[in-house]
C-alpha cells in the first residue's frame, strides 16, 4: 500500500517513472585517497614465514612374538643327594631367546604319584602356556618339570628335597636365562607334587615366591610344621599361595583342613573348591587357570632397572 502512494506522489510531482527494485542503479562511491606515508614512523617488524611442522618418523616398534609353538628339552644332571642323576624337562616359551635380559621367570611343576616328568605336558600345560604367551595374556616363562624316581618311599629319606631345592634350582639359575630372586620362581604340583610344593615353598621360602597346591594331600607332619615355618618367615615375605581341589576328590576333607590351618595362621591364600575329582580331567581343565595365577605372582627383582622380557611387576 505504501509503495502505491509513493508511486502516485512521484507521478503528480515530477512525472518520474518507477523502476523495479532489482534494476535501481547503485551509486558509485568515490575512491578512497591513498594515505600519505609518515617518514618518521617506525616500520613494522618483518615476521618470519610460518613454520611448517614435520613430525619426526616414528620408531619402528619391536615386532610381537608371532610364534605359536615352542620346544621342550630333556636333561639329566648329577645330584649328590640322590647318588645318581636327576631327570627333568624344560619347556621353553614361544620366541625363546637364550640372551634374554634379565631373563625369564621359572615355574617348577611337580607330578603326582605313579607319574613321570611328562605328566604336566600330557595334561596340556605346555600347549596352554604357548597359547597364553603368544596371545599376550601371560609373560613368557620357563616351566621346569623334574621326575621323582622314588615316589613311593618316605619323601624325607630319598634325597629328593635337596636335589630339587638346591641342585636343580642352582643348575637352572646358572644354565638358563632366568631373572633372579624368589620373585622369579614359583613351585607347584598336583597330588604328591602338591605336597612337595607346600613343603618346599614354606620351608624354603627364600627360594620360592609362590606355591600352587593342586589337589593337595599334605605330607605327614606338615600340619605340625606349618606354624613354625610361618613364624620363621619375616613379615611381608610370605609366599603367595593357591590351593584348589575338586569337590569329589577323596583328599578334599584333608585339603580343606589344611586350608583352615592357613587361615588360622593368617597366611593369605586363594582357595578354589571346584567341580571334579582327583583325575586328569580335572587338572587338564584348569591348566590355563593355574598359569594365569602363577603369572600374576611373579615379581622382578629391584636390582633390575629395566626388563625387555619380564616387563611385568605385581605387588
Amino acid at each position: 500500500m505504501k509503495s502505491r502512494w509513493i508511486l502516485l506522489l512521484c507521478l503528480l510531482l515530477a512525472g518520474c517513472t518507477a523502476l523495479p527494485a532489482a534494476t535501481l542503479p547503485t551509486a558509485a562511491l568515490p575512491p578512497s585517497p591513498s594515505p600519505t606515508p609518515d617518514p618518521t614512523a617506525t616500520p613494522p617488524p618483518t615476521l618470519p614465514p610460518t613454520a611448517v611442522f614435520t613430525p619426526a618418523p616414528l620408531a619402528t616398534p619391536t615386532p610381537a612374538c608371532t610364534e605359536t609353538a615352542s620346544q621342550t628339552e630333556s636333561f639329566s644332571i648329577e645330584a649328590e643327594s640322590l647318588h645318581k642323576q636327576l631327570k627333568f624337562m624344560v619347556h621353553y616359551p614361544p620366541c625363546y631367546r637364550a640372551d634374554a635380559f634379565p631373563g625369564y621367570p621359572v615355574l617348577y611343576m611337580l607330578h603326582g604319584q605313579g607319574s613321570t616328568e611328562q605328566l604336566w605336558l600330557d595334561l596340556g600345560l605346555g600347549q596352554a602356556a604357548d597359547r597364553l604367551v603368544s596371545s599376550g595374556e601371560i609373560p613368557p616363562l620357563l616351566i621346569v618339570m623334574p621326575w621323582e624316581e622314588y615316589q613311593y618311599d618316605d619323601p624325607f629319606e630319598t634325597g629328593y628335597e635337596e636335589a630339587l631345592a638346591n641342585t636343580l634350582v642352582s643348575w637352572v639359575d646358572a644354565s638358563l636365562p632366568v631373572c633372579g630372586g624368589r620373585g622369579c620362581r614359583a613351585i607347584g604340583g598336583l597330588s604328591r607334587g602338591a605336597a612337595w610344593a607346600v613343603h618346599l615353598g614354606f620351608s624354603r621360602w627364600e627360594t620360592f615366591g609362590a606355591i600352587g597346591a593342586h589337589s593337595l594331600p599334605p605330607f605327614y607332619g606338615d600340619f605340625r610344621r606349618l606354624p613354625g615355618w610361618v613364624d620363621a618367615i619375616p613379615p611381608g615375605s610370605l609366599p603367595a599361595v593357591l590351593m584348589d581341589i575338586g569337590e569329589k576328590d577323596p583328599y578334599m576333607p584333608i585339603a580343606s583342613e589344611f586350608e583352615a590351618l592357613l587361615t588360622r595362621e593368617e597366611v593369605p591364600h586363594a582357595w578354589w573348591l571346584l567341580p571334579g575329582a582327583h583325575d586328569a580331567d580335572y587338572w587338564s581343565s584348569h591348566v590355563e587357570d593355574y598359569l594365569r595365577w602363577y603369572a600374576a605372582q611373579f615379581q622382578i627383582s629391584s636390582d633390575f632397572e629395566s626388563c625387555d622380557v619380564c616387563d611385568f611387576n605385581h605387588p
